[in-house]
């Protein structure tokens, strides 16, 4: 009979509950495809939103965001960045806690 230490054991319940303890979490990406801000992630879609207007704002003075499309530097208008940016759901395993 095969002996369960407590690290067998820990590594069976989080397996097992791997499916049942995510969370929705959200990342917001520039135009570029970076995440706006590194190492960071949202709680909740209001949350994501409220990150893509702060990172928006940035540009309002200079009036535009600048990137390269197809090999060719483009000029976003401030008022279409939003359109150009992604907020994307990802799961995340919460952390086990014996």
């Amino acid at each position: 009979m095969k002996r369960l230490t407590l690290d067998n054991l820990k590594q069976k319940v989080a397996a097992n509950d791997s499916n049942k303890t995510t969370q929705k979490k959200y990342n917001v990406f520039s135009p570029d495809g970076f995440t706006i801000n590194f190492g960071e992630v949202y709680n909740g879609m209001e949350a994501a939103k409220l990150a893509l207007k702060q990172f928006c704002s940035r540009y309002e003075r200079q009036g535009y965001y600048s990137t390269v499309i197809n090999g060719e530097r483009v000029q976003i208008p401030f008022n279409s960045i939003q359109v150009y940016c992604k907020i994307m759901s990802i799961k995340e395993p919460l952390p086990f806690n014996p």
